[in-house]
């Protein structure tokens, strides 16, 4: 775990400050985050590795023959700072392209339990070759906004970083493929004010469409930067904002 130091240009003042978190699980472990398993009391709990020593594969088992109990197999992990207006990454570095599955960024996360978490997703599906932005309410996922051409396919050899950022009611996402940071694959916006705060994260998850599937992602390069009302309010009243980080590519 790192802090991330940001560099605050602001009317020509420059400040420093840690204003976030990045996790590139260098040490083969995923110290500083709180795991998500809300199915390991039944025995059909999450997995979580490190490939290589240095990325993280979270895997949730399917929950047949559970599933009209307990729903989809799903696992994440978090980290416990609740965040208002926020900016997510993470690098996907592998995934099962086979399974019937969602996995990407969490924000906004509340309550997080077995019929408890609340918050917002930001979610490939490479079964539907899609994304979307779901609202999660007790875990129970209502869909945002999805592409209204619904083809995004990514291919699990390559690398790709995914972004979700919310300002207010405002919720964005993109993914890159990671050779080219500087042009998005996809683009998807939405607009939801029912949670206004919370953790940010990662999850795996199987999917309604077939709940007793599972959940298999790899990530890399976790990071979050806090992005508070009051450097956006400095914007708005013409301040100049520079926001940089120091970031590793795999």
């Amino acid at each position: 775990m790192k802090n991330i130091v940001s560099r605050l240009v602001l009317g020509g003042l420059v400040s420093f400050a840690a204003l976030g978190q990045e996790f590139d699980f260098n040490a083969g472990n995923d110290d500083g985050l709180t795991r998500y398993d809300p199915l390991g009391g039944f025995g059909i709990g999450g997995t979580y590795t490190f490939p290589g020593g240095d990325t993280y594969r979270i895997q949730s088992a399917s929950t047949t023959p559970l599933t009209g109990t307990v729903g989809p197999g799903r696992a994440g992990a978090y980290l416990a700072v609740s965040y208002d207006s926020f900016t997510a990454s993470v690098d996907l570095v592998n995934w099962d392209d086979n399974l019937v599955q969602g996995f990407g960024l969490l924000g906004r996360a509340q309550e997080a339990g077995l019929g408890t978490s609340d918050g917002y997703v930001f979610f490939y599906f490479p079964a539907f070759q899609s994304v979307a932005f779901n609202r999660i309410d007790n875990e129970s996922a209502t869909v945002l906004a999805s592409p209204e051409n619904p083809m995004v396919s990514l291919d699990p050899s390559q690398d790709y970083r995914m972004v979700f950022s919310a300002h207010g009611s405002q919720l964005f996402g993109q993914i890159f493929a990671l050779n080219d940071l500087s042009t998005p694959l996809v683009t998807l916006t939405a607009t939801d004010s029912t949670y206004s705060s919370g953790f940010a994260g990662l999850l795996v998850a199987g999917t309604l469409m077939d709940p007793t599937s599972a959940g298999d992602a790899t990530f890399d390069n976790f990071k979050v930067i806090p992005e508070p009302s009051t450097l956006a309010l400095a914007v708005l009243g013409g301040g100049a904002l520079f926001i940089g980080a120091r970031a590793r590519r795999r």
